[in-house]
Parts: C-alpha cells; structure tokens; sequence
C-alpha cells in the first residue's frame, strides 16, 4: 500500500502493508524520531502530531494518515513555527531546548515521545505534568530532569549560561555531548540504521517461536506451512545449529557462569523460551509465518518454586551432560557460596538483643525502553570467511564478540561487534540474548539480518532482577554494638544460569562488609526453576541483601530502644576499618576516600525537619487517615571489579584536535561525554576539542563493559592514561620543532606552544604557536604517529563508595497506598566528574529503586507463565510516585580513580528499598517483609499492627528527631 501524507511540511509517499501502523510505516520510510518501544500505546514513545494533535503512533493506522499533517521529533521547530536557536545553532522549538538545557533525559530513547507530548498544543489544558505526561514512560531519569525541563520551558534559561557549560573538563556540569542530537530526532540507535549494509542487499529479519510450556522436550518441528508464506526465506530449530553450550552472561577473564545455553535447544526450560526463527524479508512476514510452525511436544514436570527445586526428588532442570559449571545439577543448584568470620553462634548468645527476619524480594524487570535488537552482516575482509559484523544494543561490545566467538566456532578477530546509541540497559543488555541468531542466520544465508524483540517478549523472555528468599539473624550488646551478624538467602536463577553465582558474591560481600563485627556468617544458594531466567540487573544482588540486613539491624536498633542513627553509626565501616566478608580482610576492596559519616549526618537532619514538618500537618489537618514515617537506608558499592575488569582507550591527534577512542558503552550514563572531559583535562586543550568514539571493537582496545559502576573509574582511567602518553609524544615531537626542552611546551587548543622555564626569558610571553596540521606534518616526516594508547588498564583493588537514602513518606489507612512526599540522599562517590551528570545518574538509581519497592514485579503464575507481560499492568514509576528528591554530593577524592571519582551508578539503588521499608515500619509500627509495598501489602500490615494494640511509637523514634 502507498498512503500520501504531508510528513514534517514535506509530501510523502508512505509505502507499508495493510495493517501497519503509522509508527512502523514511518520507520519503514526513513523517519526514524518515533521509537518503538511497546507497540500497545503504553509508552508514549512514538509520540507524533496529527493535523496538530498528539497521538500514539504505535496504535494510528498508517492509512488513516492519508492527506493529513504528520509532525514527528524530526520536524518540531520547523513545522511549529516556534523555532529558536541551540547549541550548534540547530533550530529548536523551546520544549526541545529546556531538554537540552535542563538535560531532561539520559539514554535518550523516550525523549522524542516527550517532548512531541509536552509540546502539543492541547498539553497546556492538563493540570499537572502527571497529567501531561500519563501516556508517557521514562525509565532512565527518575523523571527529576524532566520537571526541570517542563518548568525551564517557562522560565528559559540565558544563552550566557549555556555557552558557560559547554567549556571546561573535569567537575563541570559540561552538557551531554549527545543532547543535540537526541533532542532534535537525529537517528542514533540501533534500529535507526540500515545505511552500512554492504551491497545492494536487502535485510532480513528474525521472528520467534516461543515455548507454551515451562519444560518440555521437542519432539519435532513442522515448518512446512511457515515456509510456503509469501517473503519467508527460511526457517531454523536445533537440528539447524551447532550444539554448543555458552553463557549468554558477558563476563571478563574466566567466567564462573553455567555454561548451560545453546543457540536453539532440544529442550526448553521457561514459557517463552525460543524453540525456532523465522527468517524472511518483512518483519510482518516473519511473525505471521512464527504463527504457523507447528511444534510438538513432550511436556515434562515443572518446578516453579525455588524451595521444591532444591528437594530430593524434584524435576532436573539441566540434566544434559553437555552443559558445565553448574555446582550441582542433580539438585538444581546454579552455585553456592559460604563465608565465615568468627563463631556467630557464640555472637549470638553473647548479645542482649538478637533479631532474626526473613524477608522476600521480587522479580523486576528491567523495562529499558529500547528493546533489544542486533544486525548482523558480513563484510569481505580479504579471508576466506569474511568478517562478521554485528551492530547492536549492548553495554559489552567486547564481551559479546567472545560469545559470538564461543557459540559460532569463530575466531574473535573474525568479528567486529559495534553498538551505537543504547536505549537503556541496566544489566540486562550485558547478556546475549539476540545477537547469536542473528549472527549466525547472518552466516547462514550469507544476507544482513536484523531482530527487534517486542515489548511483550522483553517481558517473558529476556532476564529479570533475581528474587530471593533472605534471613538475617544478628546480635547487639546493650550498648548497640554487633556481635553477630549471619545472612542466609536462597536466589532464584530461573531457567538458565547467567549471572547467579556473581550475584550471590556480590550481594553477600556489598551488604555485609558495610559493617564491622567480629562473627559474621553468609551463605548462598542460587537454583534453577522452570521460569523466566534472572540477570544481571542494576544493583546486582546487593539490592535484595542490602534491604535484608537494612531491615534486620533497624529493627534490631529499635530492640534495643536505641536511635537507628547511631546504632548504625556504631557498626558502619570507618575510614580505617578492613572489609571483610570471610575470614580474611578483603585486599581486593578499598576505602580510598571516606564521607559516609557526612552523609549520615546530612541526612539525619533533613529527615528530622520533614518529620517535624509532617507532624505538624497531621496534627492541624486533625485527619487519622494517614500515618507519616521516615527511614533511611545504606549502601556501599565497588567501583568495579578488581584485576579481571579491564580497558583500553587509543589518543590520537587530528587537525582539530584529539580523537579518543574507547569500547566502553554509554548506556546513558553520560559517559561519553565524562570520559572526554577527562581526555580534555588531561591534556589541557578545550572539551570541544575531543572527539570522542565508544563502543567498537574494530577501534579501540579491549573493554570489559559498562557495568558494576565500573565505567568512570577503570575505563575513565584507560582514557587518562592513554591522554597522558599522547601528550608527552607531542611534547617530545614538538621538542624537536621548537628546539626546547620537552618540559617548557604546553598543549592548548592552537596547537603546542613554549612557554619558558624562566618567567624572564622572552619577556615571559609564549613563543610561537605549532598548530595541529604542523605537528602531524613533522611526524609524517619524522617517520612516527601522534598516537597513544593504553591496554588491559585494571585495578588490583577497587574503591567503595557509599550512599544514605532517606525517605519521607505516609501511608493511606483505609487502603495501604503509600505516598512517597520527600526523598534526601547523601552520596559519596569521591570527585564528582561532571555534576549535572552525576546528580541525574543519582536520581534516576533511586526512582528505579522505588519502583521495585513500591509497584514493580513480574508476577509468575503456577504454570510458569508471566501474568502481566505489558506496561500497563507492569507498573513503573510514574512522575507523581516519587516526590521531591534532594541528593547531596560529599566528595572525599579517591587517591585511586581518575582525578579522584569513584563508582556512582548503583549506589542509590540499593539504598533505597530499605529506606522505604524502614519509613513504613515507623508509620504503621509493622515491619514490611516481602517487597514490593503495595495497597494490599501494606493494608494487610496495617491491620495486623491494630489487631495488635496499634502502631508502636518507640522511644528510638523520638530520640532520632533530638
């Protein structure tokens, strides 16, 4: 079909098939500014205007389009007539430039959406940005940037302060280098491109057959009627590809991951697992013809609950002999830790008051807007195979290369993996879930091939948070010293093994080695089930521990008829305390900076004032239907992963200044443009001077991935050094032109100039100025390069930064609901890099974190299906569900990190869920077990606490407001 439509001023002919959509008749046709993100209308999204209106473009037929105005991100400020001018004089409508000012985004990917709906011209007759944006999902800012950007639309900013940010390095609120383009629609995704392809090849793409059942053997597959399906070109199950087994988790060195995943298998393990793909010329064409392949199968008994799966006699998820790593597959065990320090029991016995909680958490996913998607293609590169080219939404470009090269039987210097912009990622993009398909369908059929997962399959079949089953038990003398703290936690790896065994090390040692006490015992277990598989998420188990232990000793302090500030106080980790976890001080761990103690006073005092506050609305408003409480919660996180997480960077100098070149992944965390800040102050030239490339393996030594808050702190250090070199073979070169001593020149942003040793020499004015184009000339003739690199950069130990969280809140009698009213948050993360960066990366953590304590979880019914596999019955944080947030910056250099920056991504994250139990625990007198907080939930607590005598005031609570 052909629908003519005036798109962005302009007359198009739009080419789709009956029954598309406006969005994908658009994308189809090279508007790439709607993304796709659910397809249901959830999202917002794909945001365009209609003859002036704002619609969902997702759920508008591409006809009914026909002879009407179509306004999409691309053609705002042009179409609107309200343009202005921004940075690099792009021509913006004044919503786009308070995005861009105000940085309202961070991965990008539902901005266009946002923007289209608030810029509207019916937005103005909503009351309230929730009610403006109630179509619309951000994932990755907390929604904080957001207000500030829907408030700068009033009150602009000045072209000064604009012009201000967009000069200096290292500590200032330098703007998102990407913010232009993200603003103003310009293609930057993986899904956007298709303009590489080699050729005149026409791309293919992949759609799923997915399992109905949660374990079953495939007993055959008929792919007759699916084949016979006009455009289908072919279609693969296991009998297709090779049977090797990998982990679809990406990580450095040797990975102590379940080698228990196979391209397609034999046997499927969870509902929704892939059994077969279709590969033909039209997505449309690729799922109708998924509808038709007939699969049968032989169902064998499932197991859904972690604790059967341990029991004798439970079905063996993974009792194929071709799979290895696993600790025990016989007993469904994934892998198991144990640590001790001190004898606990004799702790235990020792103290006045022991606590002992059990507490449950959830499966959370992680509903990063951009679904995953991969291309694939191979390039003639002079072998006999070709080179593999994969472009994709990873936060491991190098991780993934080595997986492809695993499941494929490839070399790794056969295959080049890039990623461009990543749409969110929060771990579950540090798997391959996509791109082993694709690859090798690439292989196959010898033709570039694409696959975008729908929002539904995100849900059911990507990873999710790992639930877990804790019990902390822990003593105090009377004086509110720990003599035993004791975690046992039983984590749900789902399906397949990925990232448990790391997980169980990580949320043991980030929960436990906070605190100091001489008996301390952990133990672990992660299991396999008949579900969906759990990753790599956000926080990395250390959410889940954190809010066990949290709970546990705030409750223990109120035991103790102590204030909870200075119990923790008390047991907190001081600048000169060893970590431990086992036995042993843990060398690979550090404190090279310490301002926990300043952020436990700051938060401490706000939450004190929001208390009083709140007790003084209560007792005006005479209202009994609320009750006010506030708690906080602690955290402390690695900044990365000591000897085995390493990067590389390359410096090389151009005629407008220095190309630096990482495969690290901004993921929307902003560090792209950190890591040119360092770059910039590195060498002492202007930030507009770095060019900066991510995320390719084919230009940039080796990376071991955005991860484990590790990007600043190891990769920003591999980008330091790698300045640092290049600069001294300038010096050494430029040496040589001036005929001076290395140490009189200076880089600036003209090139290398002299500036005397002796302030008398020259009148103490700088000689003349080699310019850029000079310098590369003389290396030309000296026979060398002005390039620089760094390689397998790694730390021996890493740094631990620190986070309080305190939250504000109160909570509904009659119905439980819980209204977050303040959020404060203190947090040591060394030398802030970037400012306005860091405060967005802070917000977006904690918003993230009280979702997944208030609304969020992926609900699993007895048969192993997902029950709400869309966004409107997954509910995320929505702009009115957080409340005003006030995050506070103490910076105490690291004397490790780069320019004294430590890890700053998780840090909130796994603060916050205690932060939230623990205020509810002081407003109902109840204490919160199982996350997340709903209505329910909470309703239930509430009227256990008045079966008991009513909410218990405790003098802990009164002493802590003194």
């Amino acid at each position: 079909m052909r629908t003519t439509s005036r798109v962005n001023g302009v007359q198009r002919q739009l080419d789709h098939e009956p029954g598309d959509s406006l969005l994908t008749a658009l994308r189809s046709n090279g508007v790439t500014g709607p993304k796709r993100g659910c397809e249901a209308g959830d999202c917002g999204c794909c945001t365009v205007w209609i003859d002036g209106e704002a619609v969902q473009s997702c759920l508008f037929p591409a006809f009914r389009a026909g002879h009407r105005q179509v306004t999409t991100i691309e053609g705002l400020a042009r179409v609107s007539g309200a343009a202005v001018v921004g940075h690099r004089t792009l021509p913006l409508h004044p919503v786009q430039q308070a995005f861009l000012d105000e940085e309202g985004y961070q991965c990008g990917y539902c901005t266009a959406g946002m923007i289209m709906t608030l810029a509207s011209p019916g937005a103005e007759r909503c009351d309230g940005l929730g009610a403006r944006t109630k179509g619309n999902i951000c994932r990755c800012t907390g929604w904080k940037s957001i207000e500030r950007a829907a408030h700068a639309v009033e009150e602009p900013r000045q072209a000064a302060l604009r012009e201000e940010e967009t000069a200096g390095g290292v500590g200032a609120s330098v703007p998102n280098r990407h913010g232009p383009d993200i603003v103003s629609g310009v293609p930057s995704f993986t899904s956007d491109f298709h303009d590489e392809l080699p050729g005149d090849a026409e791309l293919l793409h992949i759609a799923a057959v997915r399992s109905p059942h949660a374990h079953a053997e495939i007993h055959r597959v008929d792919a007759a009627a699916a084949l016979a399906t006009d455009g289908v070109i072919d279609v693969f199950w296991h009998e297709h590809v090779p049977r090797v087994p990998y982990t679809t988790a990406c990580h450095p060195a040797e990975p102590r991951d379940a080698f228990d995943t196979y391209l397609l298998d034999n046997r499927v393990r969870f509902v929704g697992q892939r059994v077969a793909i279709v590969v033909a010329e039209s997505v449309q064409a690729a799922r109708r013809a998924a509808r038709r392949v007939r699969v049968e199968y032989t169902v064998l008994q499932s197991v859904i609950d972690p604790r059967e799966a341990l029991r004798e006699g439970a079905p063996v998820i993974h009792p194929e002999a071709e799979s290895t790593q696993i600790a025990d597959p016989c007993r469904n065990l994934i892998g198991e830790i144990r640590y001790r320090r001190g004898d606990v029991e004799a702790g235990l016995a020792a103290a006045d008051e022991t606590v002992e909680l059990e507490v449950e958490t959830p499966r959370q996913q992680h509903t990063h807007l951009e679904p995953h998607t991969a291309t694939a293609w191979v390039e003639n590169d002079g072998t006999s195979e070709g080179l593999l080219v994969v472009r994709t939404s990873t936060q491991v470009p190098y991780l993934t290369r080595r997986t492809l090269a695993r499941s494929l039987g490839r070399t790794e210097e056969s295959i080049r993996v890039f990623k461009p912009r990543v749409g969110g990622g929060f771990g579950n993009k540090q798997e391959v879930l996509c791109e082993d398909l694709v690859a090798f369908t690439a292989l196959r059929l010898g033709r570039p091939v694409s696959w975008e997962l729908s929002r539904d399959e995100e849900f059911i079949a990507t990873n999710t948070r790992h639930p877990m089953i804790l019990r902390v038990r822990a003593g105090a003398t009377r004086a509110g010293a720990l003599t035993a703290l004791c975690l046992d936690f039983l984590a749900t790896g789902g399906a397949y093994g990925n990232h448990s065994y790391d997980v169980l090390e990580c949320g043991a040692f980030e929960s436990l080695a906070l605190y100091t006490c001489d008996a301390k015992e952990t133990h672990g277990r992660a299991v396999y089930t008949n579900t969906v598989p759990a990753g790599a998420f956000r926080g990395y188990g250390a959410a889940q521990t954190t809010f066990a232990v949290d709970s546990a000793l705030d409750e223990l302090a109120l035991k103790l008829g102590m204030d909870p500030w200075e119990f923790r106080r008390m047991n907190v980790v001081g600048p000169d305390s060893p970590l431990h976890l086992g036995q042993e001080a843990d060398a690979s761990h550090r404190l090279g900076g310490y301002a926990l103690d300043r952020c436990l006073d700051y938060v401490q005092r706000r939450l004190n004032e929001l208390d009083a506050a709140g007790e003084a609305h209560a007792a005006s408003s005479g209202s009994t239907e609320w009750r006010y409480g506030s708690g906080f919660g602690v955290s402390t996180v690695a900044s990365g992963l000591a000897d085995i997480h390493v990067s590389g960077a390359t410096a090389e100098l151009t005629e407008s200044g220095v190309r630096i070149c990482t495969a690290t992944a901004d993921i929307g965390t902003g560090s792209d443009t950190t890591l040119a800040q360092i770059a910039a102050e590195t060498l002492g030239i202007g930030f507009d001077r770095i060019e900066l490339q991510s995320g390719d393996t084919a230009r940039a030594p080796e990376d071991s991935g955005a991860y484990a808050s590790a990007t600043a702190y190891i990769g920003g250090r591999a980008v330091a050094l790698a300045a640092e070199r290049l600069r001294e073979r300038i010096r050494k070169l430029s040496a040589i032109v001036h005929a001076s001593d290395p140490e009189e020149l200076e880089l600036t942003d003209q090139g290398i100039v002299r500036r005397p040793a002796r302030p008398g020499d020259d009148g103490g004015r700088p000689t003349r100025t080699v310019g850029f184009a000079e310098l590369l000339q003389a290396a030309k003739e000296a026979g060398t390069t002005l390039r620089a690199s760094s390689e397998s950069v790694s730390y021996q130990s890493v740094s631990m930064s620190f986070a309080v969280v305190g939250v504000h809140l109160r909570c509904h009698v009659p119905t439980g609901r819980v209204e977050v009213l303040d959020v404060v948050q203190g947090v040591d993360a060394g030398r802030l890099l970037n400012p306005r960066i860091a405060r967005a990366q802070a917000e977006g953590a904690t918003a993230q974190s009280i979702g997944y304590s208030l609304s969020e979880e992926l609900v699993i019914d007895d048969s192993g299906r997902v029950e709400n596999p869309t966004f409107r019955e997954y509910r995320v944080p929505a702009v009115g569900d957080i409340g005003p947030m006030e995050t506070v910056f103490f910076e105490d250099p690291d004397d490790a990190g780069p320019f004294g920056a430590k890890a700053l991504g998780e840090l909130t994250t796994t603060a916050a869920p205690a932060a939230v139990a623990n205020a509810v625990r002081r407003a109902i007198g109840s204490r919160p077990t199982r996350l997340p907080l709903t209505g329910e939930t909470v309703w239930r607590l509430l009227n256990d606490a008045t079966a008991k005598g009513g909410p218990v005031h405790e003098k802990a609570d009164r002493a802590s407001r003194k």
